[in-house]
């Protein structure tokens, strides 16, 4: 991953209701984590290699699948 990169963000948090997918564009890299901005709110997230493709990934349609996983998961 390098600075630039677009990625897929899943923010879930089942407490609230929220299921969204963030189209980030990387703005620092680091040996152990990056922060992407999202490009409409400027909004920075951070996040650990360790989430990458659980929560975190570089094609859509991935990010997508495992989206309505999370859904179904803490849909009751």
């Amino acid at each position: 991953m390098s600075k630039g990169d677009h990625v897929y963000l899943c923010e879930v948090i089942p407490s609230c209701g929220t299921f969204e997918l963030l189209d980030l564009v990387i703005r620092t890299v680091t040996d152990t984590y990056a922060v992407g901005v999202d490009e409409k709110t400027k909004q920075a997230h951070l996040f650990t290699y360790d989430m990458m493709d659980e929560y975190v990934f570089h094609h859509r349609i991935d990010a997508l699948e495992a989206l309505r996983g999370f859904r179904g998961k803490y849909d009751n």
